[in-house]
């Protein structure tokens, strides 16, 4: 079979053990007689995929327990207006580490809530290669965003 290299925004090729692993549990997941996707999200089934999930992310992104992971719908230009709103406020500040046209949105999207965006790292000077390393976050702001 050819397999097309899907690199656009959203999701990717996946490869083919993982598409086929998915194919056999998509009707019998874990040997419970139904798929995920028909559970329920309050199920013991679901709630230990979702833990392992929040164990795994941890795990490759080396992240501490001190920092929450939150996983939300509505796509990244959602987030970007919802995060100031919930984790912040009009007046109020919050960091962000500039990485590009990503971190950009974020940024106008804070401005629009009325969140004074504070620059605490860029790689703009490397036309954004890299996540800038040190990262210096002044006290006084509500969150910092890495995009």
């Amino acid at each position: 079979m050819s397999r097309i290299f899907n690199f656009s925004a959203g999701p990717a090729t996946l490869p083919v053990e993982v598409l086929e692993k998915a194919r056999d549990e998509f009707l019998d997941f874990q040997g419970s007689g139904m798929s995920i996707i028909e559970m329920s999200h309050r199920g013991k089934i679901f709630d230990a995929v979702h833990e392992k999930s929040f164990e795994l992310m941890r795990k490759v992104a080396n992240l501490p327990d001190r920092f929450d992971i939150n996983y939300m719908g509505g796509g990244a230009s959602t987030q970007f207006a919802l995060i100031p709103m919930n984790l912040s406020g009009k007046g109020r500040k919050a960091g962000y580490i500039n990485t590009g046209s990503w971190s950009k949105k974020a940024i106008e999207q804070a401005k629009i809530q009325g969140v004074e965006s504070v620059e605490v790292a860029s790689s703009k000077e490397s036309n954004f290669n890299h996540i800038p390393d040190p990262i210096n976050v002044p006290g006084g702001l509500d969150y910092v965003h890495l995009t």
